[in-house]
């Protein structure tokens, strides 16, 4: 299928490395800055308007990877021109503007993806497996933690504006949201939240961490963390971390590294590379369900409305300070 990309933030290689493959990439389109990027990275068309890619390109799909505050717009339109589309988390940083897309999906009949990768990688598929099964029982707790690196110098400046990134909330812990849900097969039905920024607080428009605390609909609770505090030091760019408690035993992840299951007889076992399946690109098996019918991919189109709108009101939660129903 032929794809136009729109911008070059992050998480683009989810659909390049599809190129010549599964997708056609017949343009691409970045701010001034990127063109040089661009034309390094790829053999195709550069433009610096978007709506001009479109014009002349019509794409079958559109991928968007351009700044978080901007994305929406893009999605919208390419909806409008009867477009599918595939986009960097968060799709948008405003539930008024998820719901928006929402409607032009379902109302013109198209297909959304974003990108939630954590539900093709081979350890949460593994912890999926484990609670679906009934190792741990029937979940009660849940915790999750994703900490990054800052990097204030390497990243661009909308990047460290909450007012433009979303915050932390949207940017990062969407994932979390998504996978926790997910994996547990139970929806958040509140929420509370708090943010803080302690590492700069000469940057005003700056989010640097906080948590959210949900209500899950059988009466479970899961706290989601999220930071930007890891240190340079770290011999990765991420810590990632998932504890899920159940009625029988828990099961326990840290991401690159480990899962181990514990149930009540006190039997812990940890689960080998060799014992887990491969990762699956989310990209690829979204395009295979847009190519047979019936077909249900890792990410269906509602999973990534879901995650955003969840998220979108976690972080109100957090810029009144009130408990908000999902």
């Amino acid at each position: 299928m032929r794809v136009a990309i729109v911008g070059g933030e992050t998480h683009i290689e989810e659909i390049t490395n599809l190129d010549g493959q599964k997708l056609e990439i017949v343009g691409v389109s970045v701010r001034d800055k990127q063109k040089n990027w661009a034309k390094e990275l790829f053999t195709t068309a550069i433009y610096t308007d978007y709506q001009k890619l479109l014009e002349e390109k019509k794409p079958d799909i559109v991928g968007v990877a351009n700044e978080n505050d901007l994305k929406a717009k893009v999605i919208i339109e390419a909806l409008e021109r009867g477009c599918h589309v595939i986009a960097d988390k968060p799709m948008a940083i405003r539930l008024s503007e998820v719901k928006r897309i929402e409607d032009l999906v379902q109302k013109n009949k198209l297909r959304f993806l974003m990108l939630l990768t954590l539900r093709g990688n081979a350890q949460y598929r593994k912890v999926k497996e484990i609670v679906e099964g009934g190792e741990i029982g029937i979940p009660v707790q849940c915790y999750a933690k994703m900490s990054v690196k800052l990097r204030k110098e390497e990243r661009p400046p909308w990047f460290l504006d909450k007012n433009r990134s979303g915050g932390p909330i949207l940017d990062l812990a969407i994932h979390s949201l998504d996978v926790i849900e997910w994996i547990i097969g139970l929806k958040f039905i509140e929420v509370t939240a708090y943010e803080s920024n302690l590492s700069h607080p000469e940057m005003l428009n700056l989010i640097d961490s906080g948590a959210e605390f949900f209500k899950m609909e059988n009466g479970g609770t899961a706290l989601v963390e999220q930071n930007r505090f890891l240190p340079d030091g770290w011999d990765s760019w991420s810590d990632y971390r998932l504890n899920i408690v159940g009625t029988k035993g828990q099961v326990n992840l840290r991401f690159g590294k480990s899962v181990w299951i514990q149930t009540q007889r006190n039997k812990i076992k940890e689960f080998k590379s060799s014992e887990l399946t491969d990762n699956v690109s989310v990209v690829a098996d979204w395009l295979e369900s847009l190519e047979n019918t019936p077909y249900e991919p890792i990410v269906p189109d509602a999973a990534s409305i879901r995650a955003n709108k969840v998220a979108c009101l976690a972080q109100e939660a957090a810029d009144t300070g009130k408990k908000l129903i999902i």
